[in-house]
């Protein structure tokens, strides 16, 4: 079963990309990596990249299914740029559709990271958009429409699985960290190089 990474990501994180590329090698080495690129201000990289995102649009679920059908992979991760991974969690579930719950909206899954097999995107991207969603919000329309063509093929891993930067400290459940939630790029890049820094001592021990 072939699993691909798509990393959302504009100019403005393009810093993150090698250091992020490095930590999805260690954590996920069986999934190939993509970068899906903002249409208006794409970032510089040497990973393939799938069709432009046109961001703040009604268009943007759907160019994100698209990039993740490019791939042409069994098994589809939709990533945002500003995550660190520390253990993986994308490729664990066995049903179609797997995320994080997301605290404050509990029937959606966390855009930073969610992975769909290709039966689901493949469906999706013939599906009648949500006209009653709010069509920026591009991971809120995607689990809209998967709920209702895959009512019993969603599995929620537990709110705790992601942490933001600002907040984790070393908690057993954390899968995945959130480096954008607080501040500005230069936080981001901080952040990005202290849990790398963590990473490369731990394998030293």
């Amino acid at each position: 079963m072939k699993k691909a990474i798509v990393i959302c990501c504009n100019k403005n994180d393009e810093v993150l990309l090698h250091g992020l590329e490095q930590n999805l090698q260690s954590v996920y080495p069986e999934a190939q990596l993509y970068v899906a690129p903002c249409s208006i201000s794409p970032p510089e990289t040497t990973l393939p990249k799938t069709t432009p995102l046109r961001w703040n649009t009604s268009f943007i679920a759907q160019d994100i299914l698209k990039a993740m059908y490019l791939t042409d992979c069994d098994i589809v991760a939709k990533i945002d740029a500003d995550t660190w991974h520390l253990k993986p969690y994308l490729f664990s579930s066995s049903q179609p559709i797997s995320g994080i719950q997301w605290a404050h909206n509990p029937f959606y899954i966390l855009g930073i990271g969610y992975t769909l097999t290709r039966k689901v995107i493949t469906e999706l991207m013939v599906t009648e958009p949500c006209m009653s969603c709010d069509r920026t919000q591009e991971d809120k329309e995607i689990m809209y429409m998967s709920r209702k063509k895959f009512p019993n093929g969603i599995e929620m891993l537990p709110i705790g699985t992601a942490r933001k930067a600002s907040t984790y400290d070393g908690q057993e459940d954390a899968c995945v960290i959130h480096l954008g939630c607080d501040k500005g790029i230069e936080s981001r890049i901080q952040y990005q190089r202290l849990f790398s820094l963590q990473h490369s001592e731990r394998q030293l021990k």
